[in-house]
């Protein structure tokens, strides 16, 4: 038991000296990640497949479930070539309602993506929401994704 007032006031604002910079890295982290998964949506709304390509890690294993798909969609190649940039003429998707969490290099973000557009078959204009995943993993300091996964909502 610490009898002395100013070793137990030392100790406990030891403790928090040493917390302050873990809880700042951690928010720097949530910040990176948030723009990572924002450059994402930014990439998709515009039709960049380029841009889109610079968001997702190029890795054999990465995956995606696309809200029209049917199966899982596995290595970057197939990935890449999945998020219907041929299917609209314009689009917008946002996201809503995120929730943000970084575990070391392992980051995600859960919410709603709202899908707006003019389709390229007929011009008609469609909306959907979807509940979506997106998991990223830092590599070389940067946030990649590594999993896409967007279900339709009824």
């Amino acid at each position: 038991m610490i009898r002395n007032k100013w070793t137990r006031v030392f100790i406990v604002m030891l403790g928090f000296a040493l917390a302050l910079p873990a809880a700042a890295q951690d928010a720097a982290s949530i910040v990176s990640l948030r723009a990572a998964n924002d450059a994402f949506y930014a990439a998709l709304s515009r039709k960049d497949a380029a841009a889109i390509a610079a968001t997702w890690a190029h890795e054999p294993w990465v995956s995606a479930v696309h809200p029209s798909g049917k199966d899982v969609v596995v290595g970057w190649e197939s990935v890449g070539k999945g998020f219907g940039l041929t299917s609209y003429v314009e689009v917008s998707v946002t996201q809503k309602d995120a929730t943000t969490h970084v575990d070391g290099n392992i980051g995600w973000v859960v919410g709603t993506e709202t899908v707006r557009g003019r389709l390229a078959s007929n011009g008609q204009t469609a909306e959907f929401q979807t509940l979506v995943t997106n998991i990223f993993q830092k590599q070389n300091g940067k946030w990649l994704m590594v999993h896409h996964h967007a279900n339709r909502l009824p």
